[in-house]
């Protein structure tokens, strides 16, 4: 009793110390056994189920990292029963980016149209103001293409901060036998722990050629974390669900971003080659 009760000091404190920005869900289910951990990316992906017929209870954290791999913003939360498409618009984070609260920077110019600073995410995610994604329909056409190239790329920041964090805390690789609330702590402490490491150790927790590097001509050599988690890694849950209706000013900035990364301002040299387009 004594090492479980210093275990919930340690991880109350650890989550007390931390700067980065934590929304906690309250559990409806507290009693449930077990819990699976699912993860989101920039604003990304989540869910690998809801409370489920082998009695688990599912959770979700919705993250945002920065370029060096430091997660700035968690929402950890135990969803219950809720369907795949709800859990963005019922988090605290889905609701916060969606009427605009989140504190962001002036507008800034891109190809002489002002616009807001924006979300990097995949195509679960909802298009609005604050949230960029792929364009998702079918034949592309080549510009539209080159786009989903250059956003995919940006991506990988937040894709690597979570293999990084899912190669190296072995008590995420699999289900966590403990109570959602339990649960949700732990995956919180392991993200402001890893973000500790990668500001004050990043040559011992993230040594070279542990991530994702791209060369000069944009031949890209994949990181060791990738051999390090397995098919069955909750790394690869994934997030089935219908993303909503874009806005039309999402719409709007995302047509603005795809004309000046085609342009001659904002092309890179090897693009069109990188999305195979030529």
């Amino acid at each position: 009793m004594s090492l479980l009760r210093n275990f919930r000091f340690i991880l109350n404190l650890i989550i007390a110390a931390s700067s980065v920005v934590l929304l906690k869900r309250k559990s409806q289910r507290k009693r449930k056994k077990a819990a699976h951990w699912v993860h989101p990316y920039l604003a990304e992906r989540s869910s690998k189920g809801r409370y489920a017929t082998d009695g688990f209870h599912s959770l979700a954290l919705m993250a945002i990292c920065d370029a060096s791999y430091r997660f700035t913003y968690l929402d950890v939360g135990a969803y219950g029963s809720e369907g795949d498409c709800n859990i963005f618009k019922e988090s605290k984070f889905g609701t916060d980016v969606l009427h605009d609260r989140l504190d962001f920077p002036e507008n800034a110019t891109v190809n002489g149209v002002k616009l807001p600073f924006f979300y990097v995410a995949d195509d679960a995610f909802p298009l609005c103001k604050r949230i960029i994604k792929p364009y998702s329909k079918k034949n592309l056409s080549a510009e539209e293409r080159i786009f989903n190239y250059r956003l995919s790329r940006a991506r990988r920041c937040i894709e690597n901060a979570f293999g990084l964090l899912c190669s190296k805390w072995a008590c995420l690789k699999k289900t966590l036998y403990c109570s959602p609330d339990r649960a949700q702590k732990i995956i919180s402490a392991c993200c402001m722990l890893h973000n500790f490491l990668i500001t004050h150790k990043s040559t011992a927790y993230c040594p070279p050629g542990y991530m994702d590097k791209f060369d000069d001509e944009n031949v890209i050599t994949e990181g060791e974390w990738r051999k390090r988690i397995s098919s069955d890694s909750l790394y690869h849950t994934t997030f089935s669900a219908s993303a909503g209706r874009p806005s039309d000013y999402g719409k709007y900035i995302r047509n603005v971003l795809k004309q000046y990364v085609n342009s001659n301002i904002g092309e890179l040299p090897w693009q069109r080659r990188a999305a195979f387009v030529e």
